[in-house]
């Protein structure tokens, strides 16, 4: 929204003027022989992502071999695991072994990349050694615990935005300001901002420690009642339980039906399994005469077949002999 008296819009000024007196060869030199040294490290872990020995780069604790003496006193005072986003990364003036990862380009570096050692920080998400040494955040580093521990303490101190400008009063000032500032509540939102902002902090704090109070009396309270109810509730089953054995005790015959359905429930188990034995049999039987039914048939077939062939043979005519009704017409011929 436009306004006339307020400062200009960022995105309607120019760039400033005069960068050339902000300019520093030696820093720029330095970052970049920095920036080398990173390019062979980025490679050598790429290398290693294709390979799958890794998947994150800060699953890596790189060994950059420097034998270029300048290229290691730049070195000695930069943190290599922050510029190459690792776990861990170590400099050394020693020889290079000979799979050592190098570009032409970067004459002097020689980058080894080993896999990072110790428990990975719910924070910065590195793997650490130092991870669990801090007993208050134990699930993180102690340089991340440390950041914890002061954001922890900024939100505590925290206070108004125009009470920052202001020299800074301590809290049992505010505390004791509320008494006068409380019925003051006629003013205008301008005016008293900040104050009734700050007198709504002790009563926060007055009645968060009423509810602490009336919470912990009420739990001082429950377990006297707890263990009367407890008692009263034992007291009344042990009544109930003495009376259903007084009533037991006076009708003896209350068991009797119980005893007469087991013996009935028996009785039909057995009756069951006496009829399935019956019917098991009963299919036995029937499927043995089937068999010597089916024994006998075939007995019978095989009879009358070997009755017949033996019919067949008598009548089949044998040889040198003439048929019986040749001969009684060469008889006929002869009366005549």
């Amino acid at each position: 929204m436009y306004r006339p008296n307020a400062e200009a819009s960022v995105h309607l000024t120019l760039f400033p003027e005069g960068f050339d007196q902000f300019r520093d060869d030696a820093l720029a030199a330095k970052w970049e022989t920095i920036r080398d040294v990173r390019r062979v490290v980025t490679g050598a872990l790429e290398l290693e992502r294709a390979a799958k020995n890794i998947g994150s780069s800060l699953e890596a604790s790189p060994l950059v071999y420097v034998s270029d003496k300048n290229i290691f006193n730049t070195l000695f005072d930069v943190d290599l695991a922050e510029v190459c986003i690792t776990s861990n990364a170590m400099a050394t003036n020693d020889d290079a072994p000979s799979g050592a990862f190098t570009l032409a380009d970067v004459p002097g570096v020689a980058v080894v990349v080993e896999k990072a050692v110790g428990t990975k920080c719910a924070r910065s998400w590195k793997i650490l050694p130092t991870v669990g040494e801090d007993a208050e955040y134990p699930d993180v580093s102690p340089r991340d615990a440390q950041a914890l521990r002061e954001w922890k303490a900024l939100a505590e101190g925290e206070k108004p935005v125009e009470a920052v400008e202001a020299p800074a009063e301590p809290v049992g000032l505010i505390e004791t300001q509320h008494v006068e500032q409380a019925p003051v509540l006629k003013e205008t939102p301008e005016q008293a901002g900040s104050e009734n902002v700050t007198a709504a902090q002790p009563d926060k704090k007055v009645r968060a420690k009423k509810t602490l109070e009336s919470s912990e009396a009420e739990e001082a309270k429950r377990p006297v009642k707890a263990k009367k109810v407890a008692k009263v509730a034992a007291a009344k089953k042990a009544v109930e339980a003495e009376k259903a054995i007084e009533a037991e005790a006076g009708n003896p015959n209350t068991k009797k039906p119980k005893a007469k359905k087991a013996k009935a429930k028996k009785t039909k188990v057995k009756k069951a399994k006496k009829a399935v034995a019956k019917k098991a049999k009963a299919k036995k039987a029937v499927k043995s005469k089937k068999a010597s039914s089916a024994t006998k048939g075939a007995k019978k077939a095989a009879t009358k077949t070997a009755a017949k062939k033996a019919n067949k043979k008598k009548t089949t005519k044998k040889p040198g002999r003439k048929p019986p009704a040749t001969k009684s017409k060469k008889k006929k011929k002869k009366a005549r």
